[in-house]
């Protein structure tokens, strides 16, 4: 049920014309501007991590669409892991204990499995969704 009441909120705030679908990610969380995708994303563990930039930004519909480039902490639904699965796993984010404002920062300083809009996965879009919406609506400070 949170996802559903994530996509409400946000959809909320858009009608409210607080968020636009289009707007990118880093508008409301900074850390993301300087997020950067697997060029490589077969490749080794044990291989320096091949990345490049982004073809453009990460936005709010790409993230209520799991088309973010983001991946969901080592879980995988097509049973072979990337290396974008093991480094988000290793992550800790499914253990993680601290706020979600740090959690959603640790998020964007890992890369991202594909480019924003290319692809689907399922992911942890909504953990910054929710994000989105503290900042908006300055729950985070209450």
């Amino acid at each position: 049920m949170t996802k559903l009441l994530t996509a409400i909120s946000i959809m909320q705030l858009n009608e409210r014309s607080e968020v636009s679908l289009s707007d990118p990610v880093a508008k409301y969380i900074p850390s993301f501007a300087s997020t950067r995708v697997a060029s490589e994303p077969s490749q080794s563990i044990s291989e320096p991590l091949k990345t490049e930039g982004l073809f453009r930004e990460i936005t709010i519909k790409d993230l209520l669409t799991h088309t973010s480039g983001m991946t969901y902490s080592g879980m995988t639904f097509t049973g072979v892991k990337t290396i974008s699965d093991i480094l988000y796993e290793n992550a800790g984010f499914l253990n993680w204990s601290e706020t979600l404002d740090s959690f959603v920062n640790t998020a964007a300083k890992l890369h991202l499995a594909f480019q924003p809009g290319k692809d689907f996965e399922y992911s942890l879009s909504f953990d910054v969704l929710g994000r989105i919406i503290e900042i908006v609506t300055d729950l985070a400070s209450r």
